[in-house]
């Protein structure tokens, strides 16, 4: 995420939108405990890619959730909820 780290997680919900198989993290099938332990060895045993995960998930972090970005989306959202 936002500091750098692979993540290892469940592909649920909007959790694919932001953990990218292979790219940012990895993902495994939602329940399957084996698979998720086996995200997390796979990032623990492989530290370079790991490392170049963590950097790939701080810039997708930061190109998603940039103020300049984000700030506008919510101000759009406000002004239509509120009918301005």
């Amino acid at each position: 995420g936002m500091l750098g780290i692979p993540a290892a997680a469940y592909a649920v919900g909007g959790v694919p939108e932001i953990v990218i198989d292979g790219a940012t993290g990895r993902l495994s099938r939602p329940g399957d405990v084996a698979g998720l332990a086996e995200c997390v060895l796979e990032l623990l045993k492989d530290r370079e890619a790991a490392q170049a995960m963590g950097e790939a998930a701080r810039r997708r972090y930061l190109s998603l959730y940039d103020m300049g970005t984000v700030a506008p989306m919510y101000r759009q959202l406000y002004e239509e909820v509120l009918g301005a």
